[in-house]
Protein backbone atom coordinates (compact mmCIF):
# COMPACT_ATOMS: atom_id res chain seq x y z
CA UNK A 1 0.00 0.00 0.00
CA UNK A 2 1.46 3.21 -1.52
CA UNK A 3 1.69 6.39 0.98
CA UNK A 4 -1.00 9.33 0.07
CA UNK A 5 1.44 11.41 -1.51
CA UNK A 6 3.00 8.59 -3.55
CA UNK A 7 -0.45 7.10 -4.30
CA UNK A 8 -1.28 10.92 -5.79
CA UNK A 9 1.65 10.74 -7.61
CA UNK A 10 1.07 7.70 -9.39
CA UNK A 11 -2.53 8.73 -10.57
CA UNK A 12 -1.26 12.40 -11.62
CA UNK A 13 1.91 10.22 -13.66
CA UNK A 14 -1.24 8.07 -15.75
CA UNK A 15 -2.85 11.43 -16.29
CA UNK A 16 0.03 12.52 -18.10
CA UNK A 17 0.45 9.57 -20.57
CA UNK A 18 -3.51 10.32 -21.76
CA UNK A 19 -3.72 12.86 -24.40
CA UNK A 20 -7.30 13.41 -24.96
CA UNK A 21 -8.79 16.21 -22.73
CA UNK A 22 -12.10 14.14 -21.73
CA UNK A 23 -10.21 11.06 -20.57
CA UNK A 24 -8.17 13.11 -18.46
CA UNK A 25 -11.17 14.81 -16.72
CA UNK A 26 -12.47 12.01 -15.92
CA UNK A 27 -9.27 10.21 -14.40
CA UNK A 28 -9.26 13.14 -12.17
CA UNK A 29 -12.25 12.86 -10.89
CA UNK A 30 -11.73 9.01 -10.31
CA UNK A 31 -8.42 9.95 -8.50
CA UNK A 32 -10.36 12.20 -6.21
CA UNK A 33 -13.31 10.00 -5.96
CA UNK A 34 -10.75 7.21 -4.96
CA UNK A 35 -8.68 9.64 -2.56
CA UNK A 36 -11.83 10.18 -0.65
CA UNK A 37 -12.67 7.17 -0.25
CA UNK A 38 -9.42 5.59 1.09
CA UNK A 39 -8.23 8.49 3.18
CA UNK A 40 -11.61 9.49 4.43
CA UNK A 41 -11.78 8.62 8.36
CA UNK A 42 -14.21 5.58 9.62
CA UNK A 43 -16.39 6.73 12.17
CA UNK A 44 -16.29 3.71 14.86
CA UNK A 45 -19.63 2.84 16.12
CA UNK A 46 -19.86 2.49 20.14
CA UNK A 47 -20.73 -0.70 21.72
CA UNK A 48 -24.27 -0.89 22.96
CA UNK A 49 -24.23 -1.86 26.61
CA UNK A 50 -27.95 -2.28 26.94
CA UNK A 51 -30.20 -1.49 28.85
CA UNK A 52 -29.09 -1.14 32.85
CA UNK A 53 -30.20 -2.60 36.23
CA UNK A 54 -33.06 -0.63 37.41
CA UNK A 55 -32.03 -1.91 40.72
CA UNK A 56 -35.75 -2.05 42.02
CA UNK A 57 -37.08 -1.81 45.59
CA UNK A 58 -33.78 -1.95 48.35
CA UNK A 59 -31.10 -2.86 46.01
CA UNK A 60 -30.64 0.96 44.82
CA UNK A 61 -30.16 1.70 48.35
CA UNK A 62 -27.61 -0.45 49.15
CA UNK A 63 -25.95 0.23 45.81
CA UNK A 64 -25.22 3.58 47.04
CA UNK A 65 -24.30 2.80 50.24
CA UNK A 66 -21.60 0.04 48.82
CA UNK A 67 -20.53 3.19 46.36
CA UNK A 68 -20.28 5.75 49.59
CA UNK A 69 -17.92 3.51 51.52
CA UNK A 70 -15.97 1.78 48.74
CA UNK A 71 -15.54 4.78 46.36
CA UNK A 72 -16.19 7.93 48.50
CA UNK A 73 -18.83 9.97 49.19
CA UNK A 74 -19.37 12.58 45.73
CA UNK A 75 -19.36 9.22 43.83
CA UNK A 76 -22.80 8.79 46.15
CA UNK A 77 -23.99 12.16 45.91
CA UNK A 78 -23.98 12.13 41.91
CA UNK A 79 -25.13 8.70 41.58
CA UNK A 80 -28.35 10.21 44.18
CA UNK A 81 -28.77 13.00 42.01
CA UNK A 82 -29.41 10.63 38.88
CA UNK A 83 -32.35 9.34 41.02
CA UNK A 84 -34.08 11.77 42.80
CA UNK A 85 -33.87 14.42 39.74
CA UNK A 86 -33.99 11.75 37.32
CA UNK A 87 -31.10 13.07 35.04
CA UNK A 88 -28.46 11.66 33.37
CA UNK A 89 -24.92 11.51 34.98
CA UNK A 90 -23.65 13.84 32.52
CA UNK A 91 -26.07 16.28 34.05
CA UNK A 92 -25.37 15.67 37.49
CA UNK A 93 -21.97 15.80 37.09
CA UNK A 94 -22.26 19.30 35.77
CA UNK A 95 -24.56 20.67 38.53
CA UNK A 96 -23.51 23.97 39.92
CA UNK A 97 -23.42 25.15 43.55
CA UNK A 98 -25.95 28.26 42.38
CA UNK A 99 -28.42 25.67 40.52
CA UNK A 100 -29.86 24.66 43.55
CA UNK A 101 -32.38 27.12 45.42
CA UNK A 102 -33.58 25.49 48.60
CA UNK A 103 -35.78 28.15 49.36
CA UNK A 104 -38.10 27.66 46.61
CA UNK A 105 -37.28 23.92 46.57
CA UNK A 106 -36.05 23.86 42.98
CA UNK A 107 -32.99 22.89 40.52
CA UNK A 108 -32.12 24.98 37.53
CA UNK A 109 -30.78 22.00 35.22
CA UNK A 110 -28.52 23.25 32.24
CA UNK A 111 -29.72 22.37 28.47
CA UNK A 112 -28.28 18.75 27.18
CA UNK A 113 -28.87 17.24 23.71
CA UNK A 114 -32.07 17.44 23.22
CA UNK A 115 -33.26 18.43 26.18
CA UNK A 116 -33.92 21.62 26.87
CA UNK A 117 -32.81 23.92 30.15
CA UNK A 118 -35.79 23.03 32.96
CA UNK A 119 -36.31 23.99 36.76
CA UNK A 120 -37.25 21.08 38.26
CA UNK A 121 -39.18 20.83 41.63
CA UNK A 122 -37.52 19.23 44.75
CA UNK A 123 -39.98 16.99 46.36
CA UNK A 124 -39.96 17.79 50.01
CA UNK A 125 -37.69 14.39 50.70
CA UNK A 126 -34.98 15.24 48.38
CA UNK A 127 -34.84 18.60 49.56
CA UNK A 128 -34.27 17.78 53.33
CA UNK A 129 -31.89 15.00 52.38
CA UNK A 130 -29.63 17.64 50.07
CA UNK A 131 -29.76 20.08 52.55
CA UNK A 132 -28.81 17.40 55.24
CA UNK A 133 -25.97 16.91 53.15
CA UNK A 134 -25.41 20.49 52.19
CA UNK A 135 -24.44 21.19 55.87
CA UNK A 136 -23.05 17.69 57.30
CA UNK A 137 -21.75 16.32 53.93
CA UNK A 138 -21.18 12.92 52.84
CA UNK A 139 -19.13 10.51 55.28
CA UNK A 140 -17.66 7.37 53.91
CA UNK A 141 -16.29 4.49 56.09
CA UNK A 142 -12.82 3.94 53.98
CA UNK A 143 -13.01 7.00 51.41
CA UNK A 144 -12.56 10.35 51.10
CA UNK A 145 -15.27 12.49 52.35
CA UNK A 146 -17.97 14.85 50.18
CA UNK A 147 -18.08 18.63 51.59
CA UNK A 148 -20.57 20.74 49.76
CA UNK A 149 -19.07 23.52 47.91
CA UNK A 150 -19.11 27.35 48.60
CA UNK A 151 -18.87 27.85 44.98
CA UNK A 152 -18.80 26.34 41.26
CA UNK A 153 -19.27 23.05 40.21
CA UNK A 154 -20.29 20.53 43.23
CA UNK A 155 -17.89 17.85 40.99
CA UNK A 156 -14.91 20.13 39.86
CA UNK A 157 -12.52 18.37 37.77
CA UNK A 158 -9.00 17.61 38.48
CA UNK A 159 -6.12 20.42 38.00
CA UNK A 160 -5.15 20.44 34.54
CA UNK A 161 -8.15 18.99 33.03
CA UNK A 162 -10.00 20.29 29.92
CA UNK A 163 -13.59 20.51 31.26
CA UNK A 164 -13.99 22.03 34.68
CA UNK A 165 -16.18 18.92 36.06
CA UNK A 166 -15.79 15.57 36.55
CA UNK A 167 -15.91 13.46 33.60
CA UNK A 168 -18.58 10.76 32.96
CA UNK A 169 -15.73 8.41 31.85
CA UNK A 170 -14.16 8.54 35.49
CA UNK A 171 -17.43 8.02 37.01
CA UNK A 172 -18.05 4.51 34.62
CA UNK A 173 -14.48 3.63 35.42
CA UNK A 174 -15.20 3.80 39.12
CA UNK A 175 -18.32 1.76 39.18
CA UNK A 176 -16.68 -0.88 37.07
CA UNK A 177 -14.31 -1.40 39.53
CA UNK A 178 -17.16 -0.99 42.50
CA UNK A 179 -19.79 -3.42 40.69
CA UNK A 180 -17.85 -6.88 40.85
CA UNK A 181 -17.14 -5.87 44.91
CA UNK A 182 -21.26 -4.89 45.46
CA UNK A 183 -22.22 -8.17 43.05
CA UNK A 184 -19.98 -10.53 45.78
CA UNK A 185 -21.16 -9.23 48.74
CA UNK A 186 -24.79 -9.20 47.52
CA UNK A 187 -24.89 -12.37 45.78
CA UNK A 188 -26.87 -14.66 48.35
CA UNK A 189 -28.94 -11.60 49.28
CA UNK A 190 -29.37 -10.54 45.08
CA UNK A 191 -28.97 -13.60 43.46
CA UNK A 192 -30.96 -12.04 40.17
CA UNK A 193 -27.83 -9.50 40.03
CA UNK A 194 -25.12 -11.63 39.14
CA UNK A 195 -27.20 -12.93 35.72
CA UNK A 196 -28.94 -9.91 35.46
CA UNK A 197 -28.62 -6.24 33.80
CA UNK A 198 -25.66 -4.80 34.03
CA UNK A 199 -25.42 -1.92 36.65
CA UNK A 200 -24.69 1.84 35.22
CA UNK A 201 -24.43 5.01 35.80
CA UNK A 202 -28.25 4.79 34.16
CA UNK A 203 -29.38 2.63 36.53
CA UNK A 204 -30.44 5.83 38.78
CA UNK A 205 -32.59 7.56 36.25
CA UNK A 206 -34.34 3.84 35.19
CA UNK A 207 -34.65 3.14 39.11
CA UNK A 208 -36.58 6.63 39.50
CA UNK A 209 -38.85 5.95 36.64
CA UNK A 210 -39.88 2.39 37.36
CA UNK A 211 -40.73 3.68 40.86
CA UNK A 212 -43.08 6.63 39.11
CA UNK A 213 -44.79 3.29 37.41
CA UNK A 214 -44.97 1.43 40.65
CA UNK A 215 -46.33 4.44 42.65
CA UNK A 216 -48.85 4.84 39.96
CA UNK A 217 -48.18 8.08 38.46
CA UNK A 218 -49.82 9.71 35.74
CA UNK A 219 -47.16 8.72 32.63
CA UNK A 220 -47.43 12.29 31.20
CA UNK A 221 -46.97 13.51 35.06
CA UNK A 222 -43.31 11.10 34.63
CA UNK A 223 -42.43 12.05 31.45
CA UNK A 224 -42.33 15.66 31.92
CA UNK A 225 -40.32 15.51 35.15
CA UNK A 226 -37.92 13.23 32.85
CA UNK A 227 -37.70 15.10 29.97
CA UNK A 228 -38.95 12.31 27.66
CA UNK A 229 -41.60 13.04 24.81
CA UNK A 230 -42.19 9.63 23.61
CA UNK A 231 -44.18 7.62 25.49
CA UNK A 232 -42.36 4.53 24.17
CA UNK A 233 -38.98 5.70 25.23
CA UNK A 234 -40.66 6.52 28.67
CA UNK A 235 -41.87 2.78 28.72
CA UNK A 236 -38.83 1.30 28.20
CA UNK A 237 -37.42 2.10 31.18
CA UNK A 238 -40.09 0.86 33.17
CA UNK A 239 -38.91 -2.34 34.87
CA UNK A 240 -42.03 -3.73 37.30
CA UNK A 241 -40.73 -7.00 39.12
CA UNK A 242 -43.32 -9.52 40.49
CA UNK A 243 -42.13 -9.06 43.82
CA UNK A 244 -42.88 -4.68 43.15
CA UNK A 245 -46.08 -5.73 43.30
CA UNK A 246 -47.27 -7.12 46.01
CA UNK A 247 -48.60 -4.04 47.51
CA UNK A 248 -50.35 -3.62 44.47
CA UNK A 249 -51.75 -6.77 43.89
CA UNK A 250 -53.07 -6.78 47.62
CA UNK A 251 -55.28 -3.85 47.16
CA UNK A 252 -56.49 -5.43 44.20
CA UNK A 253 -57.15 -8.59 46.45
CA UNK A 254 -59.44 -6.49 48.68
CA UNK A 255 -61.91 -5.63 46.23
CA UNK A 256 -61.55 -8.64 43.10
CA UNK A 257 -60.93 -11.34 45.74
CA UNK A 258 -58.21 -12.72 43.27
CA UNK A 259 -57.83 -15.95 45.72
CA UNK A 260 -61.26 -16.72 45.80
CA UNK A 261 -62.61 -20.52 44.82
Amino acid sequence: MYGRGKSITWWLHGLSLINDGGQQLLLLKICAFANTCIWMPVKKKSKKLGQANSLNGKRWLDWLCHVRDHSGGKYFLALYLTQVLCIRISQALQLRVCDFNFRDRTVWIAPFKRHAAATKPLVPSAANTLQQIKVEGVKSKTQKNFCWPKKGYLFPSRKGSKQPYMSRYVMAHMIAKVRTSFLEKFAHKYPDLVAGKTIRSHSGRRHAITAYAESGLDPLIGMAYAQISSFRVYRSYVDIQPDSTRRKMSKLDQKAKLGRI
